[in-house]
């Protein structure tokens, strides 16, 4: 059991320094994690962001995410978590064109009679 936890003290240690030195090549970068990921997004990604943030997203989608206020960045880090939140309430969704076009009324037509005789 000993063994076990000495496993696992090591993992997180090594966890914890590899999260510091991240955290100072960023200072050093200039950049967080959220600014590195944002900057990256496609036109159409970033303007859904902005538009759920409450930002004019026609004005500034071409704007680094260092270049926001600290308001602005705050509510875009708040839609980025509203936005993962919900595409993991639609998970494990089959999210197929045909669950897409279902029509209850064209199933409910169908005579299911389940009785064996």
């Amino acid at each position: 059991m000993s063994k076990l936890m000495t496993e696992d003290s090591a993992y997180n240690s090594s966890e914890n320094i590899a999260e510091k030195t991240l955290a100072m090549m960023r200072v050093k970068l200039g950049k967080s994690s959220i600014a590195s990921h944002y900057d990256r997004l496609c036109k159409a990604h970033k303007q859904l962001l902005l538009h759920h943030a409450g930002i004019n997203a026609d004005l500034h989608w071409d704007n680094g995410f260092e270049h926001f206020d600290r308001r602005q960045r705050n509510d875009i880090r708040h839609a980025i978590i509203e936005l993962i939140n919900l595409a993991h309430f639609f998970n494990k969704v089959n999210l197929c064109k045909d669950q897409c076009h279902l029509h209850l009324n064209s199933i409910k037509s169908h005579n299911f009679n389940t009785s064996s005789g």
